[in-house]
C-alpha cells in the first residue's frame, strides 16, 4: 500500500482487481486509495471487489448502497471514463440518491443496479455489458427496467451506446431505450436471431454507424436473408438501409478460429448494405470491445490488486 500511495498525487488511470478468496475489504481502504489522487480520471473497478466489501466495517446503519455512495462515488465525481465491471453485494438497499458526475464522460457498467447511483449530465459513451440479470426474489426485470429506463431519460448527450446481453428480453428492452442522440450502437449477438432485434432501436433512424460483434458459427444463411430483407424495405432517395435511414458505416466483428471458412456468407451479408452506399469493414475480433477503453494497460496508470493478507 505505501508504494500505491506514493503514485496517488500524479495518477491519472486505476485498475482495481480483487484477488479471489482473500476478502473481505474494509470500506476504508476505498478511501484510503482515492482521497489523495487528485488527478485521477479514469478508474476500472473488476471482479468481485464491491461484494467483498465488509459491511461491519461501515459506519451506522448507513447501509450498503449509501455508503458507496457518500464514501466511495462521492471521491470519484470528477473522473472522466468509469468501469464498473463487478457486482453489486445483495444487501444492496438502492435506497440513496444520484450523486452528480459533471465530468463523465465514458461509462462502462456489468450490474445495472449502479445506475442509481449516477447522474451523469456530460455522458458521451455507455457501455451495458449484462450478460446476466441478478436474479432477487421474484422477477428482477420490472425494477431493472425501471432504474434503467430512468437514467436514460437524464438530460446528458449520449453518442455511443454499446449493448451486450445474452438474454433476448433484456437487449430488446435496452435497445428500446437507446436515446435519439445516440449515433454509433454496437450490438453483440449470441444467435443469428438476436439480429431481429436491431430495428428495435429507437434510435435506429439516427444511427450513423453499427458494429455488430458475434461468432462465425452464429453467422447463419437467416442472417443475410435479413440482410436483404433491409434492402428490400429500403426507399429510393432516402440514404442508409432499410429501418437504418441514416447508416453510413457498418463494422462486422466475428470471432472464430477458421475465418476463411466464412468468408462466403460473410461477404453475402455485407453485399445489401454496400449497394444501398454504406461503407463496411469486416475486422476480426481481437478484444472485448465493451471494456477497451480502460482495459489495454499501456493506458493504465496503476494496476492495483487488493489482497487483504498484505494490508
Amino acid at each position: 500500500m505505501t508504494v500505491v500511495k506514493n503514485r496517488l498525487p500524479i495518477l491519472r488511470s486505476l485498475g482495481l482487481w480483487t484477488i479471489d478468496g482473500k476478502g473481505p475489504i474494509e470500506v476504508e481502504l476505498f478511501m484510503e486509495l482515492f482521497e489523495d489522487a487528485p488527478q485521477l480520471q479514469r478508474i476500472a473497478i473488476h471482479h468481485h471487489t464491491f461484494r467483498m466489501i465488509d459491511p461491519t466495517t461501515i459506519p451506522g446503519t448507513m447501509g450498503i448502497a449509501k455508503s458507496l455512495a457518500v464514501k466511495l462515488f462521492s471521491q470519484l465525481t470528477r473522473i472522466e471514463e468509469l468501469c464498473i465491471n463487478s457486482d453489486l453485494p445483495p444487501e444492496f438497499d438502492g435506497d440513496v440518491s444520484a450523486l452528480t458526475f459533471p465530468f463523465l464522460k465514458r461509462l462502462g457498467v456489468r450490474e445495472i443496479r449502479f445506475l442509481q447511483l449516477l447522474n451523469t449530465p456530460a455522458l458521451e459513451e455507455l457501455y451495458i455489458d449484462a450478460l446476466t440479470v441478478i436474479m432477487a426474489i421474484g422477477d428482477p426485470y420490472p425494477e431493472l427496467m425501471r432504474i434503467t429506463a430512468r437514467f436514460m431519460k437524464q438530460e446528458m448527450h449520449l453518442k455511443k451506446v454499446s449493448i451486450d446481453s445474452s438474454r433476448v428480453r433484456w437487449a430488446s428492452f435496452l435497445l428500446q431505450n437507446v436515446p435519439q442522440t445516440v449515433q454509433d450502437l454496437v450490438f453483440v449477438l449470441y444467435s443469428a436471431d438476436d439480429l431481429e432485434l436491431l430495428p428495435l432501436c429507437s434510435a435506429s433512424r439516427y444511427l450513423n454507424s453499427v458494429t455488430i460483434q458475434t461468432h462465425l458459427n452464429v453467422f447463419l444463411r437467416g442472417m443475410v436473408d435479413m440482410a436483404k430483407s433491409w434492402e428490400t424495405q429500403s426507399s429510393d432517395g432516402i440514404g442508409g438501409i432499410g429501418p437504418f435511414e441514416n447508416l453510413q458505416h457498418l463494422l462486422l466483428r466475428p470471432r472464430g478460429r477458421d475465418l476463411s471458412s466464412y468468408s462466403a456468407v460473410v461477404e453475402s451479408f455485407v453485399k445489401p448494405f454496400e449497394r444501398r452506399g454504406v461503407r463496411c469493414c469486416v475486422k476480426p475480433f481481437d478484444r472485448d470491445l465493451h471494456w477497451k477503453f480502460h482495459s489495454d494497460t499501456d493506458d493504465i496508470g496503476l494496476l492495483c490488486y487488493v489482497d487483504t493478507e498484505c494490508l
